[in-house]
């Protein structure tokens, strides 16, 4: 490690950063210039452009063959992996988003959530190496 003589903190912009979020207070009028069928419009483009990418759903679609594996260029990290540790990669993430999903959807169990996102460090060392080869997890993590 480089010796470092000193650190100077400087807190400009964190309050530059405090400032502007409290001038925004004083646009909240101009939202009522805002048609309100335009947000619902607003969230559904925004949504559709996020899914163009996503890597969990572009490995969703190749491997439930909705989009040929075929035709991913060459350097495509599931064409790297291999359909096999693409497959197994995807479906432990979506089984892990299920699982997130269904605790944060019970009153009874979302308090844990936070617990269940600190439990997938541990299915990513433990479980993710068992289940997908090392050439295919270099491949897949982004």
């Amino acid at each position: 490690l480089p010796d470092i003589p000193d650190v100077v903190e400087t807190r400009v912009s964190n309050i530059l950063v405090n400032v502007l979020i409290g001038c925004s207070l004083f646009l909240v009028p101009l939202l009522n210039l805002v048609p309100s069928a335009l947000v619902p419009g607003l969230f559904l483009f925004l949504g559709i452009n996020m899914m163009a990418g996503n890597a969990f759903l572009r490995r969703l679609l190749t491997t439930t063959r909705v989009v040929d594996p075929a035709a991913l260029p060459a350097g495509d990290p599931v064409r790297l992996a291999g359909l096999r540790d693409a497959g197994a990669f995807t479906a432990l993430q979506a089984g892990c988003l299920g699982v997130m999903w269904a605790i944060k959807m019970d009153k009874r169990t979302s308090l844990y959530f936070p617990l269940v996102i600190g439990s997938l460090m541990m299915v990513r060392e433990w479980v993710v190496p068992r289940v997908v080869s090392k050439k295919g997890l270099e491949a897949l993590d982004e």
